[in-house]
């Protein structure tokens, strides 16, 4: 979880610069929050999503294991000022600094591929069940490493088959390169529909429905191709 923290710190300012307006599920899932609301926004990385909720009377905190990133946010943040309370938190998603039982929905976009091991991603899942109110409701979204789009973009079967000694099964290492040449290695695991389902079950939820999400849409498709994300919806 080190290496994630580092990684996310040496590339914030161009990672900030690509990623600057909340998706289609981000905002979907803001319509379904209400005043009063407690909300936890895990892996907020730059803030992105934090503007779809500012006019809304709730309680907001955005936790990432990168301080350049949050920094970010936070400015983000003040430049959208609302009706939200909102707070940043440093922290990992494998150990979440909040006691039991604390929001109404906890959001995870686009983290939990980024978890290296089965047991990290099980401990994450169990850690977002154990701060959720009881009823509360988790989004989860992945990215869908079987699409169309992954297979170009990563040529992920070949890195399945030539999985890397030490890791998991699903799990790879894959060089992300920016435009400003800073290169380093990004963990990313490919999660099957079934898998993101049982695991979140294994911790413990109910009512969990997943599905994949076409492009940047909230168009659903039961197809693994076409489908660029793979979302997650479940409650404690």
């Amino acid at each position: 979880m080190k290496k994630v923290e580092n990684d996310y710190d040496a590339v914030a300012k161009e990672w900030n610069i690509s990623r600057f307006v909340a998706r289609a599920n981000q905002i979907k899932v803001a319509s379904r929050i209400k005043n009063g609301d407690r909300v936890l926004d895990v892996g907020c990385g730059n803030g992105v999503f934090y503007p779809v909720l500012a006019d809304k009377s709730i309680n907001y905190v955005g936790l990432d294991v990168s301080k350049k990133l949050l920094s970010l946010a936070k400015k983000k943040a003040l430049k959208n000022k609302g009706k939200a309370k909102v707070k940043f938190i440093k922290g990992s998603i494998t150990k979440l600094p909040f006691i039991n039982n604390q929001f109404d929905w906890v959001c995870v976009f686009a983290v939990l591929h980024h978890i290296p091991s089965h047991e990290l991603r099980s401990q994450a899942s169990q850690e977002i069940l154990r701060v959720l109110k009881p009823g509360g409701k988790v989004m989860v979204t992945v990215w869908n490493m079987f699409s169309d789009w992954a297979y170009k973009k990563f040529n992920i079967n070949e890195q399945l088959k030539n999985n890397q000694e030490g890791l998991d099964s699903g799990d790879v290492v894959i060089p992300w390169k920016g435009t400003v040449g800073k290169v380093i290695s990004r963990y990313l695991h490919a999660f099957t529909k079934n898998e993101l389902s049982k695991l979140f079950k294994d911790a413990g939820f109910k009512k969990v429905t997943a599905y994949y999400a076409i492009k940047e849409t909230e168009v659903k498709s039961q197809s693994a191709k076409e489908g660029k994300d793979l979302v997650l919806m479940a409650e404690k």
